[in-house]
């Protein structure tokens, strides 16, 4: 009884985690972003800031920094996505250009062996 007692615990942890997912995720960061932010508060307030002051500004500060980051980041996407058309086309000529040398290397190398383009099962030792 006690191992089944212990599932039906863990599926109830896990279910309420699934479910609660869209609160508990926005409060984690919410945390998290407290954490990375108080000690820029709390020198804001050794320079005799008033907390609230402090607290708007910094946070102010964060969300410029996100936009921005975010903005710089949507940027260079959207350059990859133009660039696409010229990279694949980049790609296929490589591609080609390396099937070319390695067709012209067996061709080569089967002439050194003697071997001619009819003889296909060549197995001639030059």
């Amino acid at each position: 009884m006690k191992g089944v007692s212990t599932a039906v615990v863990v599926a109830i942890i896990i279910g309420t985690l699934y479910f609660g997912r869209e609160v508990f995720v926005p409060v984690a960061l919410a945390i998290l972003l407290s954490f990375v932010l108080a000690p820029l508060v709390r020198m804001l307030q050794r320079w005799h800031v008033p907390r609230g002051l402090a607290v708007i500004g910094v946070v102010l500060l964060a969300f410029v920094s996100i936009f921005a980051l975010g903005g710089v980041i949507a940027t260079q996407v959207t350059e990859l996505a133009g660039d696409l058309p010229r990279y694949q086309f980049t790609m296929r000529e490589k591609i080609k250009s390396l099937r070319g040398t390695a067709a012209t290397a067996l061709h080569v190398a089967r002439r050194k062996r003697g071997c001619n383009e009819a003889d296909r099962g060549c197995t001639k030792k030059g």
